[in-house]
């Protein structure tokens, strides 16, 4: 099946967002800290999704564990493994819906962070523990029939104070500025399955370098996979912002030497960056 936003998207801006500010708190790429629940894509979409996440071939090859296997992730299986999902979140009309939430322009930061997927385990309180993402937004959508009881993420200010944000409803999504906030994802009660999909954005400015690591993605992929992509992600920013230095010059016919000047030393710190998540 392909993705056809006629009938698989169903976006409705959310009814409101915390900024950032309220945590304490400041960032230059926007000023929210995460939005309320909002409709995302449809039943229909979500029942291709779940066959993609569930099938023989994803399990084998994407299964991840935490360190004592209270956590399971479904991770890298886009997009040979699941060409709806990945079609889904790099679709036009889902980044721009996405990036009208965040109020910055959006897109996908590398394939193997597309959609990730937690199921909670049997007898488990938790779904996934206290983290930091380390990529500027992500994109939480429920996969599961509405939970009654339990299934909050809880988010957590520099301060120590804890928010907590209702489980979304089937097909609703909630985006975190998630390089700044703890979360943690609590498990539903009463035995009610939990399965929630994430995918994790960048800034589509080439301008505009993110701090990203690999931090919590290493333990948790393989490494020639996350590595590729990764360097193919970061080259691919400055390979962008190189050509929009070269428009400029060539436009202008002289040069900013101060400007170049900076330019390149914000390169030259991205490069190292990217070398130094290498290990």
């Amino acid at each position: 099946m392909s993705f056809n936003p006629d009938t698989h998207l169903c976006f409705s801006p959310p009814e409101s967002k915390t900024p950032i500010s309220s945590f304490g708190m400041s960032s230059e790429l926007s000023p929210i800290a995460y939005s309320s629940a909002f409709p995302l894509f449809t039943l229909k979409a979500l029942e291709e999704m779940r066959r993609e996440v569930m099938s023989p071939g994803v399990w084998q090859h994407c299964k991840k564990y935490n360190a004592d296997k209270t956590q399971m992730h479904l991770r890298g299986m886009c997009p040979n493994l699941a060409p709806f999902i990945t079609a889904a979140w790099k679709h036009p009309l889902v980044l721009e819906a996405l990036s009208s939430v965040a109020g910055i322009g959006l897109e996908p930061i590398i394939d193997y962070e597309i959609g990730e997927t937690h199921i909670q385990q049997p007898n488990a309180s938790i779904v996934q523990g206290w983290h930091r993402k380390p990529y500027p937004f992500l994109c939480i959508i429920m996969l599961s029939p509405n939970i009654e009881i339990g299934g909050e993420i809880l988010i957590q200010d520099n301060r120590g104070r804890l928010y907590t944000l209702e489980p979304p409803k089937q097909g609703y999504a909630i985006l975190i500025q998630s390089r700044l906030l703890q979360m943690m994802s609590v498990a539903s009660k009463n035995g009610a399955e939990r399965i929630t999909m994430s995918t994790a954005f960048t800034l589509s400015d080439p301008r505009i370098f993110d701090d990203s690591s690999l931090n919590l993605a290493r333990p948790l992929s393989n490494p020639n996979e996350l590595y590729t992509q990764w360097v193919f992600y970061r080259f691919g920013k400055i390979e962008r912002l190189l050509h929009s230095l070269s428009s400029e010059i060539q436009e202008s016919g002289r040069i900013d030497k101060e400007k170049f000047r900076a330019a390149c030393d914000r390169i030259k710190g991205y490069l190292t960056a990217t070398y130094n998540e290498i290990r």
